[in-house]
């Protein structure tokens, strides 16, 4: 017999078969690749019960019947600048095969590839490819493919293996603080099962763990600026922040129907995703946030994430994170004791109605987008 252990505990994650018409569930699950380093996990099977009384007898509850099963997994990692392509492009959902003549991911260097995730209003099967997505239909896509931003998770936990089937991120929150850069994941699935035949504990604990290296609080730079279509982002912009948070809150619904019978059916955004941004900062030096906010004045952010080079290259790892506009919903300066007061800033994104200056070209302008400059040749969402 076997005892869990959480330094034990293997987490993987891999999207599920690109199909070509809406589908859901998908038909099999998708065999993970790559050890997840999770910090810690959070898997639950999301039973919802209902307990019967009866008048024929008064010693209590008479039965119980199951009316629901909504599995949710939650886990933290150190992020990491390659291996994280796939989840973040299903958290956003969308990346364009080409933006103008430029392809996607485009090659910068023999060996390092940009990759450009955009936010999609819709993440369900439902929605295919089209032709403004810059694909050549018949070769590179056939016709009524789908957009996939569905995966299978697994977590070997020693007794058993915890597989969640088509799982879809209704949550994802970025943390910079002094110690790390994080990355958590909260994710809705169809079921969850202990008797994986595609996981496997053997096939589990022989993955690689991911390789690439950890982004850190001190490669990343913040700039903050009145949005402009004219004048860029600059040195003069930069913001020195003790912490920041980005939460990409999909706000996904589902529930049972007569398709899938205690499962939920297909998850889908309920109205627009919440894209919100806290900062910190160390010192209370000027009222010009204050203004920003009590104005409102429409300010636009770019967060410039860089690592060590490629390995056998000269360029280096990037995750730079574009917010074209945005509005601060609160401001504030406590004074706690003796000590120096500091700041912080609260804001939630917007679409532009133009271009942000400086910003790299979007398939599609809208309220946040994620940049990742990498050894990953693939497209992550084909």
């Amino acid at each position: 017999m076997s005892t869990s252990h959480g330094y034990s505990t293997i987490v993987g994650w891999a999207r599920e078969a690109v199909v070509s018409a809406p589908t859901w569930p998908a038909a099999a699950a998708a065999a993970v690749t790559t050890m997840i380093p999770a910090l810690n996990v959070d898997s639950g099977d999301g039973i919802t019960i209902a307990l019967n009384s009866s008048v024929e007898q008064g010693y209590g509850l008479a039965s119980q019947d199951i009316l629901a099963k909504a599995p949710t997994l939650r886990w933290t990692s150190a992020l990491r600048y390659q291996g994280y392509e796939q989840i973040l492009a299903s958290a956003l959902g969308f990346m364009a095969r080409r933006i103008g003549a430029t392809n996607m991911p485009e090659t910068i260097a023999a060996g390092v590839f940009r990759h450009l995730i955009e936010v999609d209003p819709r993440l369900a099967t439902s929605e295919a490819w089209a032709f403004g997505d810059g694909f050549r239909f018949g070769t590179e896509v056939n016709f009524g493919q789908r957009k996939v931003r569905r995966g299978t998770a697994a977590i070997a936990r020693q007794v058993s293996v915890w597989e969640h089937l088509s799982t879809m991120v209704d949550r994802l929150t970025l943390t910079g603080s002094l110690e790390r850069v994080t990355c958590e994941v909260q994710l809705r699935s169809y079921s969850l099962s202990r008797a994986s035949a595609v996981n496997t504990a053997a096939i589990l604990t022989a993955l690689p763990l991911a390789s690439a290296p950890q982004v850190l609080f001190r490669h990343g730079v913040l700039r903050l600026g009145t949005f402009s279509t004219v004048t860029p982002l600059g040195s003069g912009n930069e913001v020195g922040v003790t912490d920041w948070q980005l939460v990409i809150d999909n706000r996904l619904r589902g529930v049972p129907g007569p398709r899938t019978a205690l499962a939920p059916e297909e998850f889908e955004k309920e109205g627009l995703a919440e894209i919100t941004l806290a900062v910190t900062l160390p010192r209370y030096t000027s009222d010009q946030r204050f203004t920003d906010w009590t104005t409102p004045t429409v300010l636009f952010a770019d967060l410039k994430m860089t690592g060590p080079n490629i390995p056998g290259t000269s360029t280096s790892y990037q995750c730079n994170v574009y917010f074209p506009s945005l509005v601060l919903t609160e401001v504030t300066s406590p004074v706690q004791g003796a000590q120096v007061p500091g700041m912080t800033h609260q804001a939630t994104m917007r679409v532009p109605t133009a271009a942000p200056a400086g910003f790299p070209t979007m398939a599609r302008l809208g309220s946040l987008a994620v940049e990742l400059r990498s050894g990953q040749a693939s497209h992550p969402l084909l």
